[in-house]
C-alpha cells in the first residue's frame, strides 16, 4: 500500500472543475451543508466554523436534504445514491470509477482545521483540489505536510494512517473527493485514459 499519498496518472481540466464548483454555488445552494453551532462545539478537536460543502452522493433517505460531505452518516444507513448535484465532471468520474462512492465537495475557509484522525481500513480516498493557497496544508502525523496542487491533479490518499488538514492561508480551500475500496489501489494508480479530460462525456 502507498506510504501516504500518490499522484494518479490522469489530470482533469481545472477550468471545468472550477466551473463545476461555481455551478454548485449558484444552482445548488439548497444542498449546501454547514455545521451547526452544536456540531462545532461537539467536535472541539476540529475547527469547523465557516466550513461548508456538498454531498454529491448521500446515504440519507431524503436526497433533497443537505448531507455532511466530510463524514456522511445517517440513522437510515442506506446505500449511497446520487443527488441532483451529481452532474458534469463528477458524474464522469463516477462513470470511470464505478467502484467509487461518497463523492463530495468540501470548502475550508481560512482557519479551518481537521485534526489528525484515521478513516476506515477498507477504503482509500482520492482528493482533487479545485481552489487552494500556499498555506492550505494536508498533513500526516509523521510530520509530512503538503499543499495539494489545484491544477487538475488527482491524489490518492492513504487515510488508514493519521492525517488532517489546516488552512492557514487567507483564502478558501476547496476539494472534490471520493472513496475507493482499498483493494482497488493498484487499478486506480494504473488507470490511464484521456476520457477524463473530455467534457463531451458530461
Amino acid at each position: 500500500m502507498i506510504q501516504d499519498m500518490a499522484m494518479l496518472k490522469n489530470k482533469l481540466d481545472i477550468k471545468e472543475l472550477i466551473q463545476f464548483y461555481y455551478t454548485l454555488e449558484r444552482d445548488f445552494a439548497h444542498l449546501c451543508w454547514q455545521p451547526s453551532y452544536k456540531e462545532c462545539k461537539a467536535n472541539s478537536k476540529h475547527i469547523l466554523n465557516g466550513m461548508r460543502g456538498w454531498a454529491l452522493q448521500s446515504n440519507q433517505l431524503d436526497l433533497t436534504k443537505p448531507c455532511p460531505p466530510y463524514n456522511i452518516t445517517s440513522e437510515e444507513k442506506l446505500e449511497y445514491k446520487d443527488t441532483a448535484a451529481m452532474f458534469g465532471i463528477a458524474k464522469r468520474l463516477r462513470s470511470v470509477f464505478p467502484y467509487a462512492h461518497q463523492f463530495s465537495i468540501s470548502e475550508h475557509p481560512p482557519g479551518a482545521m481537521i485534526n489528525f484522525h484515521t478513516d476506515t481500513r477498507d477504503y482509500l480516498k482520492v482528493h482533487i483540489p479545485i481552489i487552494t493557497n500556499d498555506k492550505a496544508w494536508f498533513q500526516f502525523e509523521s510530520s509530512r505536510q503538503f499543499v495539494l496542487p489545484a491544477d487538475g491533479s488527482m491524489i490518492l490518499i492513504n487515510t488508514q494512517i493519521p492525517h488532517g488538514t489546516i488552512n492557514s492561508g487567507t483564502t478558501k480551500r476547496v476539494h472534490l473527493f471520493f472513496k475507493i475500496p482499498a483493494e482497488k489501489e493498484k487499478e486506480i494508480l494504473a488507470y490511464d485514459n484521456k476520457e477524463l479530460q473530455s467534457s463531451k462525456h458530461s
